[in-house]
């Protein structure tokens, strides 16, 4: 038994001896700041009477020698010598980074292979500069905080503005109003009621966003920060791979670990796809909860109905169609352009004789301007005969000369016939027509159906859209004629929107195609210029950026100004940014003269439009940038490769910033 243990012993320590040695070299993902160095180490339990060398390589993306005014490494030879015992041996070397960009330092063993096995064949370097860093992301969330806080400020501030005024609240403590507030549902029946369901929906979709926020910051902390770890410390050979073809941190397109990025990336399009779909399914079940709503079960005739229509003859007209207790409510939208012009000469009737009145109590008192002194009589322009007969009784000197008393106008009559207009004006005003609205509006061909339900509604409306194929239970009554037909053909009906979304002054009788045509032809050009003007400046910025012979970039970060260097390196996309923001602004000033019946459908227009015009204004600085380094041959160069990895990367995040969140 002895014999068999000590067997086993020797054959362990045999197989011990005469393993191979792992030679440790770094291994993974080392990121350098640009202009400076860095140092890695090498080591090894070294046998006694051993030898060998480690010659360091650096490769850039494409497989090529890199030069060394981009990187270098410096021994590039690593020898560890022999030694008479066995000995621990560590030898160092360190890189330099001059030029932005991913390289690959390889590791090649020479002499007793046999002995001696590499823990890696090569890793990843990436020289960046220090604002894309720790030390960057550091700044822009310093800045990020400082602008919540200083907006904070500024809200708290008009709140206890004495010009925003007072009001009774439900608790005297702010701390019971906190709590109240917190135990209050954002979208719940009191603010449907009180605050409107467009307020409730903005509530649930900010508290929303904010629970999507959250599930992604820790999909991310717990998909991604492993996947970026294993993938950076794989012990696989990566010479086949061209390393600036890479996505996120040192992830290879042809390692298995990109296929957590494309699973990642389905993930997050999988929870915005639901966050929406819940907004569209809060919104519908708002609708119906709560009371009031009458855009569900309502529709709009916007043009049709002749303008001697009345919601009598409108009625009358549905119960042939309907029961009487499926319509509740007809409302016809009236033209008031004559009932406006009625009013308007009754307020200048009103000016006119308030000026006739002014004008009789100078006469009374004698207190005449000089233009009335000189030009004398009842009216502002008087006639001859008017003007001659006071200067035959002398009485514009005389009112030049001293102010005359009251009592010497009363036995006067040259007012008689000032006195006679205002008296005419006395009785016109004192007739107020109060059937006004009767008399002189007229239907201007749209009106407002309300019915019981939302089936009524759709019946009406397919109703609308085929009256000549009438179902059997419409050909068997009276109301199936000829005259209901065309009437029936000529109505434009459309779902009515809410009364407070409904645009008032788009309710047109007879909408003008012409004009509506030359109005979108303008908008479009106008849309056309702005995309010209707004993309040219980040073009340009981006030629600079990826032409190796322009210097603004360069001189920006020699000034060794952290704000300078940050603005350099986010300065394309800073101004996408800002270009997106201004499209988005202007387009939107723009549809506000699109002519729509309500403004939701406006926003939604406007929605669809944003989505195909900020296509059209980021697909150029897509294809921009990679025509100009095609034809000016600086695809094979490392800044140029390096550069339009990091811009399209931050425009794909640009991306879905804009097309998502905003």
């Amino acid at each position: 038994m002895r014999c068999g243990w000590s067997v086993w012993g020797v054959l362990c320590l045999w197989t011990f001896i005469s393993a191979e040695k792992r030679v440790l070299v770094s291994k993974g993902i080392t990121t350098i700041f640009r202009n400076e160095s860095i140092q890695r180490q090498v080591e090894c339990e070294m046998e006694a009477n051993t030898s060998f060398f480690i010659i360091l390589t650096l490769w850039n993306g494409s497989n090529a020698l890199t030069l060394e005014s981009h990187i270098k490494v410096e021994p590039e030879k690593l020898e560890f010598p022999a030694s008479l015992t066995s000995q621990r041996v560590m030898q160092s070397f360190r890189i330099f980074g001059y030029q932005q960009g991913r390289y690959r330092l390889s590791y090649t063993l020479t002499q007793n292979t046999a002995k001696y096995s590499l823990s890696a064949s090569d890793s990843v370097i990436l020289v960046t500069n220090r604002e894309e860093t720790w030390d960057g992301i550091a700044y822009q969330f310093s800045l990020n905080v400082a602008c919540f806080i200083l907006g904070s400020l500024f809200l708290i501030a008009c709140h206890f503005s004495p010009f925003a005024g007072y009001r009774a609240v439900i608790r005297a403590r702010w701390i019971h109003r906190l709590i109240k507030f917190w135990q209050l549902e954002c979208d719940g029946s009191f603010v449907c009621k009180e605050c409107g369901i467009p307020a409730a929906l903005l509530n649930r979709f900010h508290l929303d966003a904010g629970r999507l926020c959250i599930a992604l910051s820790v999909c991310s902390l717990v998909v991604m920060v492993p996947v970026n770890y294993f993938s950076g410390s794989a012990q696989e050979a990566f010479s086949h791979v061209i390393f600036q073809q890479t996505t996120w941190s040192n992830v290879p397109l042809r390692s298995n670990w990109f296929w957590c990025h494309v699973g990642y990336s389905y993930l997050l399009t999988a929870f915005v796809l639901v966050f929406l779909a819940r907004q569209r399914s809060i919104m519908e079940a708002l609708e119906t909860q709560t009371k009031g709503v009458l855009g569900d079960k309502s529709v709009l005739i916007r043009s049709g109905l002749p303008s001697t229509t009345d919601a009598l003859h409108l009625t009358r007209f549905l119960r042939n169609h309907f029961q009487e207790h499926r319509i509740r409510e007809v409302k016809i939208v009236h033209d008031l352009h004559n009932v406006h012009s009625v009013l308007a000469h009754r307020r200048r009737q009103m000016e006119r004789s308030r000026r006739l009145e002014g004008l009789h109590a100078k006469y009374q008192s004698g207190d005449l301007s000089w233009n009335l002194v000189l030009c004398p009589g009842p009216m502002s322009f008087p006639s001859i005969s008017e003007i001659i007969w006071p200067y035959t009784k002398c009485l514009p000197c005389a009112n030049a000369l001293q102010k005359r008393r009251p009592d010497s106008f009363k036995s006067e009559k040259y007012c008689e016939r000032l006195q006679m207009e205002m008296k005419e004006l006395e009785k016109e005003l004192e007739i107020f027509p109060e059937d006004v609205l009767y008399r002189y509006g007229e239907c201007s061909g749209a009106a407002f159906i309300v019915f019981d339900s939302k089936i009524t509604r759709n019946r009406f409306l397919r109703l609308t859209q085929s009256p000549f194929s009438c179902p059997n239970w419409i050909a068997k009554r009276s109301f199936a004629s000829l005259e209901n037909k065309e009437l029936l053909s000529q109505l434009c009906v459309t779902i009515a929107p809410e009364p407070h979304d409904v645009l008032w002054p788009n309710l047109s009788h007879r909408p003008n195609i012409f004009k509506s045509f030359v109005d979108s032809f303008l908008r479009q050009i106008a849309m056309f210029l702005i995309l010209l003007v707004f993309s040219t400046p980040t073009n340009v910025l981006v030629y600079l950026r990826v032409d190796a012979n322009s210097q603004i970039y360069s001189k920006l970060y020699a000034q060794q100004s952290q704000i300078l260097a940050f603005a350099a390196t986010y300065l394309p996309s800073l101004f996408l940014i800002l270009v997106n923001w201004l499209l988005l602004t202007i387009l939107y000033y723009l549809s506000m003269t699109q002519v729509d019946c309500s403004e939701s459908r406006r926003i939604q227009s406007l929605i669809v439009k944003g989505f195909v015009y900020l296509s059209s204004i980021l697909l150029p600085y897509i294809g921009v940038p990679a025509a100009f380094v095609a034809l000016n041959g600086l695809q094979h160069r490392e800044e140029s490769k390096s550069y339009l990895e990091s811009f399209l990367f931050k425009v794909s995040g640009t991306l879905f910033i804009t097309y998502l969140c905003q």
